[in-house]
């Protein structure tokens, strides 16, 4: 893996931007076909009554990882889509407040139609905070012929 300080290009990170995400406070690092590491800073408005992050926020940065793994693409190119089927998550450990999480997911395997996406979450020390695994369903472009 490269080094996790590297910024995605301007024109990939930018080029389907997630309100959601955005809102969230995701940043992606880096990004390139079957691959997304995405970093996080816990934010106070985020915890959960025993003050640490949410876990629907980690589930929130595992399937935003995992679908961007997939939906890396060559200057040029259609856009690439995709919505979740299935997602499960493990909590491992807590993330607290002022901490910063990085998620990297990769795609594992797939074909046509659906993609499966493993992703881990780590804090910055390398402790690992949560993990799962995905299922995505690619989503047909506008400029694709409809089967």
């Amino acid at each position: 893996m490269s080094d996790p300080g590297i910024p995605a290009s301007e024109e990939d990170a930018l080029a389907l931007p997630s309100p959601f995400a955005d809102h969230l406070g995701f940043v992606v690092l880096e990004r390139k076909r079957g691959f997304c590491r995405l970093a996080y800073a816990v934010r106070a408005d985020h915890l959960n009554r025993s003050r640490v992050l949410h876990g629907g926020v980690l589930l929130a940065l595992i399937d935003h990882a995992a679908g961007l793994a997939d939906s890396w693409t060559e200057p040029g190119e259609e856009p690439r889509l995709s919505m979740t089927v299935d997602l499960d998550c493990r909590f491992a450990g807590p993330a607290t407040p002022g901490a910063r999480v990085i998620a990297s997911a990769r795609v594992v395997g797939g074909g046509r139609s659906l993609f499966f996406a493993q992703t881990e979450i780590h804090d910055e020390g390398g402790r690992l905070v949560a993990f799962g695994s995905s299922t995505h369903k690619r989503q047909r472009s506008e400029g694709q012929a409809r089967a």
